[in-house]
C-alpha cells in the first residue's frame, strides 16, 4: 500500500506559490519532503530528497527563500532554508 498526502503551509510574498510537505511511501518507509506547486496549478517541484522528516516550509518575506525545519542533521530538528528553485540548502 503506497500512499501521498500534503499539508500545505507556505503562500508566496506574491502569491504565484505555494509550498507544502508531502508524506510518501508506505507503512514501513514514509518520507516527508518539501514541494512548491504553482498557485494557479500545474505541475509540483520537489525541492528536497532526503529521508530525515521535513515540515513547516515558510516563504521570506523577499520570497527568495524557503525556510523549514528538518532533522537532516539529528538527533534534533533545526531551521534551514533552500532557493525556491531548489538549491542552496
Amino acid at each position: 500500500f503506497f500512499f501521498f498526502f500534503h499539508f500545505l503551509h507556505g503562500v508566496s510574498p506574491d502569491e504565484q506559490e505555494l509550498a507544502f510537505v508531502a508524506i510518501e511511501g508506505t507503512m514501513d518507509a514514509m518520507t516527508r519532503n518539501i514541494y512548491t506547486i504553482p498557485a494557479s496549478g500545474g505541475q509540483e517541484k520537489r525541492l528536497t530528497n532526503i529521508l530525515q522528516p521535513n515540515d513547516g516550509p515558510e516563504y521570506s518575506p523577499d520570497g527568495n527563500w524557503i525556510y523549514f525545519n528538518s532533522e537532516l542533521k539529528s538527533p534534533n530538528a533545526q531551521i534551514f532554508r533552500i532557493k525556491r528553485d531548489g538549491s542552496g540548502i
